[in-house]
């Protein structure tokens, strides 16, 4: 169990200027590889960087050669010139391969550059038809070959749409896997082909993907298969999930996914997906959206009814961080309950977790730089090493930077987090939708906050996922057992609900309706 902290001031301990130069690092256990350009000093062209950071400074950056963008090419797509279509680093800094796009539709060659020699080299695409799209998995981190996958549109066929995934050698310059989107259906059982890739990691020498459709609405979240690119051999049932709503830890399968909870304040607007007002907590196989607001709530705040993409592991896995956009303050949790408010700089964007804790970025507009904020975290407190990059980024990126490699990461062994429902909490008046308020008709609530409660002898509780007779059951809390009372009352109609943690599992159980009770408050002897 990790301890509760509280926020000290930030420490602008570090700046270091773009053009850093040095020794190579000195392959430090975890990294991160981040892209960042900016107009070329001449006013013509584009310089880029990738910078790596250890995940407590940066060690170095390694510039990206001019020759390596097109020559029309536009820092923001505005349907004129080629843009970045996507861009990835191997572990050691070694190789960047990068691949555009332009108006057209149509992809410029994918060029992979050696960082060390400057040798640029096309990626060799075998395809009849012209590309247009490509998305990159990254380079292996033992053998350095680059995973992407390629799609395409053909004509004549019964699916005028065609691709498959490959890998390349950099160092032999040459296919060293392939497989069709043909070939792709057969070994998965479909009777259509997969034309297009959801690319995810290596793992032991096999290709993390999914099956996806091109120019749809496409997979957002799903479980990973492997293809081994010696044998094509594919493996389906990995266990190993992605979402683009949430974060998944690697090591656990934990994952942490925005919902909307009707329980809690929440915006009734409605869309494609409903808008997300508390942060769920899951293991294993990910939620369907009509399930998904079953999860056991671990951050909700009522100041706070959007929180799309605002859940990441931080510390390795320790910590989380709810980050909403455009907000001013920043939750920072721990395991047991704990929750720190962090104030990064006005505009910051969180980047990703680190194993010490986690970076984002801030724009200093007086000065025309961008700034790199390392965070560390420790039981004493909270720290930051500000890097400045000395760069412009492109307007579309909304101020932050690309994420060209990352080690995942991997800590393991933590308890399951335990809900962290802030200061304001307690339910407000009723909201559109919501079914939570504090005065339940006919009903006297006897229990409170942060005590023990025993199920009256005899027939057991259930544990909802809600506080609703309607909501659903995560199981049957036995006659006599003992619970913790964690939040509450919420009310419905005259029957008062509690949230109440039994033996880790955390859920809704009611305590009565005003004639009958079914939970008997436990008073310390002390």
């Amino acid at each position: 169990m990790t301890k509760r902290f509280s926020l000290i001031s930030l420490l602008l301990i570090l700046m270091l200027a773009a053009g850093l130069g040095g020794a190579a690092a000195q392959d430090p256990a975890w990294v991160t590889w981040l892209y960042y350009e900016s107009p070329a000093a001449d006013g013509t062209g584009t310089d880029g960087f990738i910078l790596l950071n250890d995940g407590t400074n940066v060690l170095e950056t390694r510039p990206i050669s001019a020759a390596m963008y097109p020559a029309d090419y536009a820092p923001r797509f505005d349907g004129v010139g080629s843009y970045l279509n996507d861009v990835v680093a191997s572990r050691d800094g070694r190789y960047v391969a990068m691949a555009f796009a332009n108006s057209t539709g149509i992809v410029s060659p994918v060029n992979v550059l050696n960082t060390e020699t400057g040798v640029i080299s096309p990626v060799s695409i075998p395809a009849d038809f012209p590309i247009s799209a490509v998305a990159f998995g990254g380079f292996d981190p033992i053998s350095d070959h680059l995973s992407l996958t390629y799609v395409g549109f053909t004509e004549g066929t019964e699916y005028p749409i065609a691709g498959g995934m490959l890998t390349w050698d950099p160092r032999a310059n040459t296919i060293a896997g392939k497989i069709l989107g043909t070939e792709l259906a057969a070994a998965m059982g479909l009777d259509f082909p997969v034309a297009w890739t959801v690319m995810g990691p290596w793992v032991g020498g096999l290709v993390a993907f999914a099956d996806n459709c091109y120019a749809c609405e496409g997979r957002l979240d799903g479980e990973y298969s492997y293809w081994n690119p010696v044998n094509n051999a594919v493996v389906l049932g990995t266990g190993r999930y992605f979402t683009a709503f949430g974060d998944v830890l690697p090591s656990t399968g934990e994952y942490l996914y925005p919902v909307q909870n009707s329980a809690f304040p929440f915006d009734p607007i409605e869309g494609m997906f409903p808008v997300p007002n508390v942060i769920g907590y899951g293991l294993g196989p990910l939620p369907s959206w009509d399930t998904a607001a079953s999860l056991p709530v671990v951050f909700q705040d009522n100041s706070l009814i959007s929180l799309w993409n605002a859940a990441s592991w931080v510390n390795n896995g320790a910590r989380y961080m709810v980050a909403p956009e455009a907000s001013a303050t920043w939750f920072l949790l721990d395991r047991a309950g704990g929750r720190a408010n962090v104030t990064p700089p006005p505009n910051s964007l969180f980047i990703h977790g680190t194993p010490s804790g986690w970076l984002s970025s801030a724009p200093d507009s007086a000065i025309g730089t961008q700034f790199l904020q390392t965070w560390v975290v420790s039981d004493t407190g909270l720290s930051t090493l500000d890097t400045s990059t000395s760069a412009v980024p492109r307007s579309y990126l909304n101020a932050s930077f690309d994420v060209a490699y990352a080690d995942p990461l991997t800590g393991t062994g933590f308890a399951p987090p335990m809900p962290s429902l802030g200061a304001a909490s307690a339910p407000a008046a009723p909201t559109s939708g919501s079914i939570a308020t504090t005065t339940c008709t006919g009903f006297t609530p006897l229990l409170a906050p942060n005590m023990d409660a025993q199920v009256t002898p005899g027939q057991p509780n259930r544990l909802r996922a809600l506080p609703s007779t309607s909501a659903v059951i995560l199981m049957d809390i036995p006659g006599g057992s003992i619970i913790r009372v964690m939040d509450g009352p919420f009310c419905e109609g005259s029957i008062g609900f509690w949230l109440v943690d039994y033996n880790g599992t955390i859920g809704y159980t009611a305590e009565g309706n005003g004639a009958d009770y079914y939970l008997i408050g436990i008073v310390s002897a002390g």
